[in-house]
Formats: structure tokens, sequence, C-alpha cells
């Protein structure tokens, strides 16, 4: 498979999230869980996936593992590793959907998981939190 540059990683990244005006984190908001299920029907995936182990992958589709989680660090890096052994374990490409709530503060973060996907050619996708 092709190697993707990170540039042109966040600027997918960025053109598949849809900006509001975010004023940081509203009380009540959405879980991990109540993401994927919105998100689901959109990536044509399968909820919480549970494997031969116990473990639960958040978003299964017919070619992808995808481990969804928060922008902040540690969280997109524990994403990578966690997407990667889905990935193996279901015979599928693993990839990382990351939910952000403010993408100023947070893209950093987003940044820094883009340059590690690229290099393992795992797919990065980004999302708004509701």
């Amino acid at each position: 498979m092709r190697h993707v540059g990170y540039a042109l990683l966040i600027a997918i990244a960025w053109s598949g999230l849809l900006l509001s005006s975010l004023t940081g984190e509203p009380a009540g908001h959405e879980s991990e869980l109540e993401a994927c299920r919105r998100l689901a029907p959109k990536y044509e995936a399968e909820v919480e996936v549970r494997l031969w182990d116990g473990t639960r992958c958040d978003l299964v589709t017919e070619t992808e593992a995808i481990e969804v989680d928060w922008a902040q660090t540690p969280k997109w890096a524990e994403a990578i590793g966690q997407a990667q052994y889905y990935g193996i374990t279901l015979g599928k490409r693993p990839a990382v959907l990351l939910l952000v709530r403010d993408l100023d503060r947070e893209m950093r973060y987003v940044h820094r998981c883009a340059v590690v996907c690229a290099k393992l050619d795992m797919r990065l996708y980004v999302e708004e939190a509701d």
C-alpha cells in the first residue's frame, strides 16, 4: 500500500470534520459509546464488536477495525495500539477515529496521531463530539 504524507492526512482529517463554533465542554456531553452509536451509520459500521478475548472494537466495517477515542493525550496514542491489535485480530485494516470538542485546543494531538498513522499506513478520521 502507498503511504500518504502526514500533511495530506491532516488535510483529509480537516476536510472530514464539520466545524461549528465549539465553546468548550458542555455539561452532559456525549460519551465515547454514544459517539460510536451516532457515527456507526455514517461509517456503515457495527458498534462494539466483541473479540474472542473479551475486548471490543468500537466500530467494525467491511474492511476496517476502527478504534474511537478522544483526541487529547494520551488517548490518541492508545488508540493507535488498540486499532493495530483489533485489525490483526479481525483481519481488517486498522483505523483511528478521534473525537474532538475544541479543534483549536486539540489540533496538536490530531497532528501527532496523523504523523504516526501516516507512518503506519493507517487511516485517521476526525469527528466533532456532540
